[in-house]
């Protein structure tokens, strides 16, 4: 992390806004007398990136200027070429603001995102920042006091010596992944017979045995579809033959049986006499209606109509009455 700018305004003994440019520099010294404010800008930074200082943990309202009401805190710094502005905010009453902002993304708004943010990126708990980057007045022995597991974590993330563990670590893992996908090709190969070439050699020969004989058959497709469709027409007449039987077998149990022709052909014998006698006789009544038919009409011309005879016979009754009546 390289600082850029740092504006303190309200901030501890910075009143009025103080603005320090740390740009194009490799090496800063703060000079001043004592309550100049030099540990005030190192406080603006670390508050800048944590949210407190080294000093002042909980109360940060106590940051704020004796004759000011707010206080605002803001740092510009560079990580792996990047710039990024954190920009915080104190108020006596109410609540205060904290953004960080890189200019390429949605912002990251409120204290404990930013603060972890930070962290994240700069690979730095607040406790190792303070231990390691920011020593204060007195406070180096704390670095030197600490356990070596602490100092040695300290000074890898300082000089991004961790990213070596995790990159060793991740060695560690490809080398025992390629140990064992070697282990696999070893077991692989062992299991490969003596005999390679020979019995490459069969499976050409039943590779070439097998791409005849589907040529064969690509070659019978034709054949085989005519056969199909001969199939095909032969189970169609099969189906009609099948109904036409089933028709015949019906006609056939309504037909009478043997015995029963036997029995009509001899009744028809006993019935031809009989019968040809009927139609002698139907000949003879004929003649006999022809000629009582000739005698009707002989007779009409005689007597008249059926009609006239009829009214004569009505009027021949009426005169036998009458004359019943008139003898009485």
């Amino acid at each position: 992390m390289r600082p850029l700018r740092l504006v303190l305004q309200g901030f501890r003994s910075h009143g009025a806004r103080t603005e320090v440019d740390f740009s194009g520099r490799s090496l800063i010294a703060i000079v001043g007398p004592t309550g100049a404010g030099k540990s005030s800008l190192l406080d603006g930074v670390t508050y800048a990136l944590y949210g407190k200082t080294s000093r002042v943990q909980k109360d940060t309202k106590s940051l704020i200027c004796s004759s000011c009401d707010s206080a605002e805190v803001q740092l510009v710094f560079e990580v792996d070429g990047v710039e990024h502005t954190v920009t915080r905010t104190m108020r006596r009453r109410g609540a205060g603001a904290h953004v960080l902002e890189n200019g390429t993304g949605e912002p990251i708004v409120g204290d404990a995102r930013v603060t972890e943010a930070i962290s994240e990126m700069l690979h730095l708990d607040f406790p190792g920042f303070c231990s390691s980057v920011l020593l204060a007045q007195g406070r180096f022995s704390e670095f030197l006091d600490a356990a070596p597991d602490r100092r040695t974590r300290i000074l890898k993330a300082v000089f991004r010596f961790d990213q070596l563990d995790e990159m060793r670590e991740a060695a560690g893992v490809r080398r025992r992944e390629a140990e064992l996908e070697r282990a696999r090709a070893e077991g692989a190969l062992g299991q490969i017979p003596d005999r390679v070439d020979e019995l490459l050699a069969a499976a050409r020969a039943a590779h070439e045995a097998a791409s005849a004989r589907v040529d064969r058959i690509d070659a019978a497709r034709p054949e085989e579809r005519a056969l199909l469709e001969r199939h095909a027409g032969a189970a169609g007449d099969a189906a009609r033959a099948r109904d036409e039987l089933a028709r015949i077998v019906a006609v056939g149990s309504e037909l009478a049986s043997a015995e029963d022709i036997d029995r009509l052909c001899r009744d028809e014998e006993d019935l031809r006499d009989p019968l040809a006698k009927a139609r002698v006789l139907l000949e003879e009544a004929r003649e006999h209606r022809s000629a009582a038919a000739d005698e009707l009409a002989a007779l009409q011309e005689k007597a008249g109509t059926r009609a006239e005879l009829l009214d004569l016979r009505a009027e021949a009754q009426g005169l036998v009455e009458w004359t019943g009546a008139a003898v009485a």
